[in-house]
């Protein structure tokens, strides 16, 4: 279903722009997800338990 994608895209964007913020710095600074691949998979994995369609 689109709109639960649609859901999910707005409240991981959320998620990154305060509890995944330092996360989100990491990649601002390296400019490159390069070495930062456990970091998004932490974090994506941390607002999955919380998301709900």
């Amino acid at each position: 279903d689109l709109t639960k994608v649609h859901a999910f895209e707005e409240g991981l964007a959320e998620y990154m722009s305060t509890t995944g913020k330092s996360t989100k710095d990491k990649l601002a600074e390296a400019k490159s997800f390069k070495g930062l691949d456990d970091d998004f998979k932490k974090a994506i994995g941390d607002f999955k338990t919380t998301f709900v369609a």
